[in-house]
């Protein structure tokens, strides 16, 4: 792809060619920085200390690669240094206009190059693709994992190594009924699965209470003891 010195600063010119760039005209005249001095070739004949005069200026330009992807307006891309950047418009001299977060907009050519060469690390080079977020199985999903088969709170807190706050925590996040302290007992509950026969361990387990508590409400409320 053509890129006519026309459309660069002098500095840019310079600095590209001093990293070993060649200007190019389409009669074949070349012209290169050869230490220090700028050397032409054409047709056979070479001459050394020559001046880019204001005929090569509109002629000659630089052989860059074609364009690896294609800049539009209102996508995102990725720069050199890893940093999303963001193509708001396109001017009227055909230079796309980007702008980085917390940075004033610069522009960039078709193929994505910094404009003024003066900072390589801005270079559109890819289409930004958002990283995905990598979700690792922690100890709250084995949590989750037993709360939902339904285990007791002494023994999830034995199996996973975790407080009750932790999983009251979760019950909650799971949109599971979390009893509140000051009525963690109820006695119609209790009653009415004592008549059904469940015994107090298998009462608590289902409430989500210690044994001992189920014991002494029981022994509480005597007429909830059942009978021999």
């Amino acid at each position: 792809m053509k890129k006519y010195i026309k459309d660069l600063t002098p500095e840019t010119v310079i600095k590209r060619l001093r990293q070993g760039e060649v200007l190019t005209a389409d009669t074949g005249k070349t012209i290169e920085l050869l230490d220090g001095l700028l050397v032409a070739k054409d047709a056979g004949d070479w001459a050394v200390g020559v001046v880019i005069g204001t005929r090569d200026i509109t002629q000659m330009y630089f052989d860059d690669p074609e364009p690896q992807i294609e800049i539009k307006v209102g996508g995102f891309y990725r720069t050199r240094d890893d940093r999303k950047a963001f193509v708001f418009s396109k001017n009227s001299e055909g230079k796309y206009c980007v702008v980085i977060e917390n940075e004033l907009p610069y522009a960039v050519f078709e193929d994505g190059a910094v404009f003024d060469y003066d900072d390589d690390n801005k270079d559109l080079i890819e289409i930004w693709i958002d990283k995905p977020v990598i979700v690792t199985r922690g100890k709250n999903h084995e949590v989750i994992d037993m709360l939902k088969a339904g285990k007791t709170y002494d023994c999830i807190k034995q199996e996973c190594n975790v407080s009750k706050n932790t999983i009251l925590k979760l019950k909650k996040e799971m949109g599971l009924p979390v009893r509140c302290r000051k009525s963690k007992v109820n006695y119609d509950e209790i009653k009415d699965l004592i008549s059904k026969g469940y015994k107090n361990q298998e009462i608590a387990d289902k409430l989500g209470l210690k044994y001992t508590t189920i014991a002494n409400f029981i022994w509480k409320h005597p007429e909830l003891k059942r009978s021999k």
